[in-house]
């Protein structure tokens, strides 16, 4: 028994996962086969370029395609980061299922959606990609309020939008009356004066801000906030 020596683990294999791109054809040609139509099939392609538009989609392209690769779900975990388990249930999912259920839980969040509209209509890429816009623009929306709040802070208050009828609910909070998201170069510059940083301006372009609020800003510059004068003094 002493001379027999101690076991060891087998080598990992070096995998070199960005030779693998061959294996986005073979995911596109197993989705084919379960019966994806043209516009699922573009998602892939949507999702293979920018991973951003749906991270669920892109993980379970990932681990299907590295499947195909002839991967092991303990190599598949270590390439991706991911862990055994989730790769585990990662590999028992059907592609066209997934495309559909993303495609049901996007048109959800879209006020236009039709439970009859089809399916190959629906240009799912689309959605993904307003998707996509909706998290960013969450992403920045405090630096926004934090401005509006500063410029109540001073007094300022804003235009409401006046009830039209047809309004399905009332926004516990008064919509602005017009709200502006396009920022010229011009005004960028005189936002820049104001004492906005490239960030705040990049924010009001994704959010948008009130037209008057956006004056305001222009003429008597960004207040301080009340809590930061009273740290200073």
């Amino acid at each position: 028994m002493a001379a027999i020596g101690r076991p060891q683990r087998s080598a990992r294999r070096a995998l070199d996962v960005a030779s693998m791109e061959w294996t986005w054809y073979a995911l596109e040609q197993a989705a084919d086969r379960q019966g994806a139509s043209y516009d699922q099939l573009r998602v892939i392609g949507e999702v293979r370029r920018n991973p951003a538009l749906s991270k669920s989609l892109h993980r379970l392209f990932t681990v299907k395609r590295l499947r195909i690769a002839g991967l092991r779900t303990t190599e598949i975990a270590h390439a991706t980061g991911l862990s055994p388990r989730h790769v585990r249930r990662l590999k028992t999912k059907r592609i066209k299922p997934s495309l559909e259920q993303t495609l049901r839980s996007s048109y959800r969040r879209d006020d236009g959606f039709d439970p009859e509209e089809e399916e190959s209509e629906s240009a799912l890429e689309d959605l993904l990609k307003a998707r996509l816009r909706r998290r960013e623009a969450n992403a920045v929306r405090h630096l926004v309020t934090a401005i509006q709040r500063r410029l109540a802070e001073r007094g300022f208050r804003y235009q409401h939008r006046i009830p039209q009828e047809g309004d399905t609910f009332v926004p516990r909070e008064p919509a602005r009356a017009f709200k502006v998201y396009s920022i010229t170069r011009a005004v960028a510059r005189h936002l820049r004066d104001a004492g906005l940083s490239e960030e705040q301006i990049e924010a009001i372009r994704s959010v948008g801000i009130g037209q008057d609020e956006l004056n305001e800003l222009i003429l008597n510059g960004l207040p301080q906030s009340i809590t930061s004068a009273e740290d200073d003094s």
